[in-house]
């Protein structure tokens, strides 16, 4: 028997199809291209990577295209039509990895654990982020110097840089970037579920839905409003003349749970709606996705509202928003500080955060409102 071990569908261990064999194959697809994309880091940044997908297909049509992803962020790559295999990091992936074959390796990480898992899996080419021998992260391709720079040069990253974190992801990787969007696929009962989410809640068509994402990453807390400014937000958003149509979903994982209970106690208004918080990234996408609007930092809660096709009303502290594209869906509020952006972790004096003016922040959230609202009447 002549085994068809590029197929896509051959795995060696039993018939792809119940009494299928390769000799009488009526489906046989070749892998083709094979494509190896390393990303495990940054939630937020998974999401952004998969704006690659679309030119990496169009450039190989013929391919198959294998994920690894840390653990955390498999859920985020699910029912995505690109990828033909996700791979959960672990030590028994890095070693079956290392006796695969591939056409391309594409590592996205500046980092040593997926430098390193990029530096031993074999492949005819390679591009994205390297190891030295002398243990630092370095670059496979020429192309990708300028994504590299980023990230030692100030100047270059804070002021003169123009580009996205997409345009700059893609041609550091060797591609046309033609500003694709994010790709996040929900299953038909995922779409249910957002629906009757949205039904049990009584969220009808007449109603503007306004998701705020409390939280961010512990690494970097200057990215989360305070509490206090929170409350104001909330509040002008809940005493403005058309709010009476306007209902609020508080946003977040398992670490908001408190914080958003904290929220609608003190607040006490029925239009404010707890999502729940301790289902999991997947589901938690839902929630979002059942908003017209979402507010947010630059957190993985942006992202993941850009991801969603959700409208967003986003502030940027210590990150560069430059480098984010919303594809002209939503605003940005920027604070006012000279130092801003810096991406530090600490601060002895984090006057950034204190300076992104809830007024703004309002009004902006009311102007995306109507912009969606008046869209959606329009394409009704």
């Amino acid at each position: 028997m002549d085994y068809r071990f590029d197929c896509r569908d051959f795995n060696g261990y039993k018939p792809c199809r119940p009494g299928w064999t390769c000799d009488d194959c009526r489906e046989y697809r070749t892998q083709g291209y094979r494509i190896l994309i390393i990303n495990m880091d940054a939630l937020g940044d998974v999401l952004m990577t998969t704006a690659l997908l679309p030119v990496i297909k169009k450039t190989h049509p013929v391919s198959t295209i294998r994920w690894i992803t840390s653990p955390g962020a498999v859920p985020l790559l699910e029912n995505n039509p690109y990828i033909d295999e996700i791979i959960p990091y672990s030590t028994d992936a890095v070693s079956f990895l290392r006796f695969m074959d591939f056409d391309l390796v594409l590592s996205c990480d500046r980092d040593r654990k997926s430098t390193a898992l990029a530096m031993s899996t074999p492949a005819l080419r390679k591009r994205g982020f390297s190891l030295g021998p002398h243990g630092n992260i370095t670059y496979f391709n020429p192309e990708f110097e300028y994504a590299y720079r980023l990230g030692l040069d100030d100047d270059l990253k804070f002021k003169r840089n123009l580009r996205t974190g997409q345009q700059i992801l893609a041609e550091g990787m060797g591609f046309a970037y033609d500003r694709a969007d994010y790709v996040l696929k929900f299953t038909p009962g995922e779409l249910d579920h957002i629906c009757q989410y949205r039904r049990d809640l009584g969220l009808t068509e007449s109603l503007m839905v306004l998701g705020i994402n409390t939280g961010c990453s512990g690494k970097f807390p200057y990215k989360k409003l305070p509490f206090d400014h929170t409350v104001t937000v909330i509040s002008q958003l809940l005493d403005h003349p058309e709010s009476d149509n306007l209902r609020i979903l508080l946003l977040g994982g398992k670490t908001e749970t408190d914080l958003n209970r904290n929220l609608a106690n003190i607040i006490d208004d029925s239009r404010i709606i707890q999502t729940p918080t301790t289902e999991g990234i997947r589901r938690g996408l839902h929630y979002i996705t059942a908003c017209d609007v979402c507010l947010t930092g630059d957190t993985f809660g942006l992202h993941a509202a850009i991801a969603c096709k959700v409208p967003v009303v986003t502030y940027f502290t210590i990150s560069c928003d430059v480098e984010i594209d919303l594809y002209d869906r939503g605003e940005k509020v920027l604070a006012d500080v000279p130092c801003r952006p810096c991406w530090k972790s600490y601060c002895p004096e984090p006057i950034c955060i204190d300076r992104i003016d809830p007024d703004a922040l309002t009004e902006a959230v009311w102007r995306v409102l109507r912009q969606f609202r008046n869209w959606r009447e329009r394409s009704s």
